[in-house]
């Protein structure tokens, strides 16, 4: 029953769209945060702040996507990583390895979401969670991966179990300031984002065969994929080195942040 009206706004960034660097997210957040403040409404929880900004992507512009970015965007602390669940919003901080860097290194190519690449994934993950009798994929145990007939809804729960399990294990390597078993992790995510979940592209595999070969300890794709960036772990001595390779093996590809921990 509340007429829907516009309003004119001015948005100032130095977060590259279509990068997989979560700029949707962020920019829901603000906006939400921004409107309350210039109509004075009193500031909500973050937690509602980013389900409010979830909603901006799923009701109105179409993307289904969850909501683990926009609580990033409004709860996240620098130089500190967030194990969130997804299911009740309860998160804890780690902090990141000290001595070491984040490259984030755009492969020079953007990509769209809005086209439904993005959406058919998340129903194919719907799909794999029915055949399998539960109500999230995070219910399922492994074994009933076998339970799904059509071979690519199969290999999509394969990469969503597998990756909550690293995401656990992450966490774990984090507290203990382990950044060799960090960075394998975080490699073997993107080896099954490229094969099971196929959202990986030819730019961003060499970025991370590059990558690694320089010296950084773990690398993936990050974001939805499809091009963007890709995020890297590396000792801060061979960050140099490390970018200038992947300038080198692909042409276009440039240093968006490099964040020290």
């Amino acid at each position: 029953g509340v007429p829907q009206v516009g309003i004119d706004l001015l948005v100032d960034s130095t977060v590259p769209e279509g990068a997989g660097v979560s700029s949707s997210a962020a920019l829901g957040v603000a906006l939400v945060r921004g409107l309350c403040a210039a109509f004075s409404i009193p500031a909500p929880p973050a937690q509602t702040v980013a389900r409010l900004a979830q909603r901006i992507e799923n009701d109105f512009i179409g993307l289904q996507c969850g909501i683990m970015d926009h609580m990033v965007s409004a709860t996240g602390k620098a130089r500190s990583a967030m194990h969130l669940d997804c299911r009740d919003l309860s998160y804890n901080l780690h902090s990141l390895p000290a001595g070491h860097v984040f490259l984030v290194i755009h492969s020079g190519s953007g990509r769209k979401l809005s086209e439904g690449i993005y959406n058919e994934r998340v129903a194919e993950c719907r799909a794999a969670a029915e055949a399998m009798g539960v109500a999230s994929l995070r219910d399922a145990e492994a074994a009933q991966i076998a339970d799904i007939d059509d071979k690519l809804v199969r290999q999509r729960a394969q990469h969503v179990l597998s990756e909550n399990d690293r995401v656990n294990a992450a966490a774990q390597a984090l507290a203990s300031a382990d950044v060799v078993t960090l960075g394998a992790l975080i490699t073997a995510s993107h080896q099954s984002l490229a094969t099971d979940y196929e959202v990986s592209s030819a730019p961003l595999d060499m970025l991370v065969k590059t990558t690694l070969s320089a010296g950084a300890l773990g690398s993936r794709l990050t974001g939805a994929g499809f091009g963007g960036c890709i995020v890297c772990l590396a000792a801060a001595d061979l960050a140099d080195d490390i970018v200038a390779a992947a300038q080198e093996a692909v042409p276009g590809s440039w240093l968006l942040d490099s964040i020290a921990c």
